[in-house]
């Protein structure tokens, strides 16, 4: 749809292409129910909070940019009446005014182009704080010429020229950000002069996820990374996977900002944060949640968790029903305990082809390696990356990164503590399963399931080989049995819990955002407020 589009446009200014193609299309979704004044209201207020999220994400960062800015565009414009004043026979004529006027705006228009061209991420944001400071400055200097009687023809031309000039800064810096214009070679030099910090780091890799980092104490010499992407509204806590950061989530959190207030943290032991010699048992780490949530300020988030972080929400729904709203289990809740089919699942899983590990071209680059993931299962955002996987001083990519090993010993040992026996707690809070299951044979192979990456290139020689289908065939009905399992396991020890399934591989928050985003959404809307 054009509106869509449109919208689309709009919110890229603000966000990354998907992320807006993401907020357009659930708007878009609604707007057939509510209507366009409805649809193009929210494209607005979304976009405000696009724009205040990123101001409020580093304000000194876009305050120096602005500062740039004012000094790119007061220098071009004093350029360009001082050109138009060696000519004195014209001054006060129309002549003079339109040419004053031309200036100014080119002047404001390059600015914007400018400050895109220099800082892409923050460059829009700072646009939009001068253009609106400028003219929320120029309606209390009009109000107190009105007041103070000095109302002329020259002053009611020049103020309204003045008025003006957000227009084409807004326009230039939308050009820019939409088309990555390289700006005048004038405007460029000034504007590193101001900038040459961030100029000289230009070729350093920058995470470029709209989130504050912060580290937050929680337990004796232990501080957990924590990632606050903004927002307003309800809050949400996000928590990662065994292995992962907080940072898996730097493109699913930003979908999120527009409605709630979004935090994510890294668990102790994890690349980030501090790496304790104990305290891996799941109460402790719970309790680590909470400690985070009490020194953030949110009051009663609903907590999403990934794989791992199942057994960290058990132990919250349970333990600390009061603080949390609710629980969003992103391939999470599992039966541990459940081991009756193991055997025979992996014997046929050991029968039927898996995806290629990544080989020494895969590992040439960063951006080699998320090619490579991107095919077998979603390769999620370069910072998640970057804490998964270590760099060499060349570029390539060594291996995956790891604790050392006396945090690794006392890791599993703890974990493995905590699942003998396996006898989690009730929960006492609203919660959703949402579980990776493959709607079809294919689908297992194409898509992946929770213990099986995507291997498309399979599907070929499927075809071909009946022997192998059949594999695949039995393999698939396994998979949905263990399911279903987890599945009844979850309905019961939930209480009035509620289960889905998408169809995709374990990283769902990474291959299926859009999927679990609309999963989120629903379930905020169920949930009453808490005391």
């Amino acid at each position: 749809m054009r509106d869509t589009t449109r919208a689309e446009k709009l919110l890229s200014l603000f966000t990354s292409p998907d992320t807006a193609t993401a907020i357009a299309g659930d708007l878009t979704e609604e707007r057939q129910h509510r209507g366009s004044i409805w649809f193009w209201s929210h494209v607005l207020t979304t976009i405000v909070a696009l724009w205040r999220n990123a101001v409020t994400s580093a304000p000194l960062a876009n305050l120096k940019l602005a500062a740039a800015g004012c000094v790119v565009f007061a220098t071009t414009a004093f350029g360009g009446t001082a050109a138009v004043s060696l000519f004195p026979q014209i001054v006060g004529s129309p002549l003079y005014w339109t040419a004053l006027s031309i200036f100014w705006w080119g002047a404001a228009f390059w600015t914007g182009v400018a400050l895109v061209s220099i800082a892409p991420r923050r460059g829009m944001a700072a646009c939009a704080m001068l253009a609106v400071t400028g003219e929320a400055l120029l309606i209390v200097f009009g109000v107190t010429a009105v007041w103070l009687d000095l109302l002329s023809t020259e002053f009611i031309i020049a103020y309204t020229a003045a008025l003006v000039v957000a227009v084409p800064l807004l326009a230039g810096s939308s050009v820019a950000r939409r088309r990555m214009i390289v700006c005048g070679v004038p405007a460029l030099c000034l504007l590193l002069s101001v900038a040459t910090p961030a100029a000289a780091q230009a070729t350093e890799w920058k995470d470029p996820s709209r989130h504050v980092a912060r580290m937050v104490v929680v337990d004796d010499n232990v501080q957990l990374e924590v990632l606050d992407w903004g927002g307003s509204g309800p809050a949400i806590v996000l928590l990662a996977g065994l292995g992962d950061t907080a940072h898996v989530f730097d493109d699913l959190a930003p979908m999120l900002t527009p409605r709630y207030r979004v935090l994510g943290l890294t668990r102790r032991g994890h690349r980030g944060s501090s790496a304790a010699l104990g305290g891996y048992g799941f109460v402790r780490l719970a309790e680590d949640v909470v400690r985070v949530i009490d020194a953030m300020g949110v009051t009663n988030p609903v907590v999403v968790g990934h794989s791992f972080a199942g057994e960290e929400m058990h132990v919250l729904g349970a333990r600390h029903s009061s603080k949390i709203r609710g629980l969003v289990y992103v391939d999470a809740a599992f039966d541990q305990a459940f081991a009756a089919d193991i055997e025979a699942f992996n014997a046929v899983a050991r029968t039927v082809p898996s995806a290629p590990s990544p080989k020494a071209d895969d590992l040439a680059s960063f951006k080699a390696l998320r090619a490579y993931l991107q095919k077998y299962g979603g390769a999620g955002p370069e910072a998640h990356l970057r804490g998964r996987w270590v760099a060499n001083p060349d570029g390539t990519v060594s291996r995956m990164w790891a604790p050392d090993l006396p945090i690794r010993q006392a890791m599993a040992a703890d974990i493995q503590a905590a699942y003998k026996p396996y006898n989690p707690e009730r929960i006492h809070v609203p919660a959703v399963a949402i579980y990776a299951v493959p709607k079809s044979a294919d689908d297992l192979i194409r898509l992946g399931s929770s213990n099986r990456l995507p291997f498309p290139e399979l599907l070929a020689t499927v075809a071909d080989d009946p022997a192998l289908r059949e594999r695949i065939e039995k393999l698939f009905a396994l998979t949905r049995e263990r399911v279903r399992h987890h599945e009844q396991w979850f309905e019961a020890f939930a209480e009035g819990g509620r289960v889905v399934e998408i169809s995709g591989p374990h990283h769902l928050i990474v291959s299926n955002r859009r999927e679990v985003l609309q999963q989120i959404d629903r379930f905020m809307s169920s949930v009453t407020a808490r005391p």
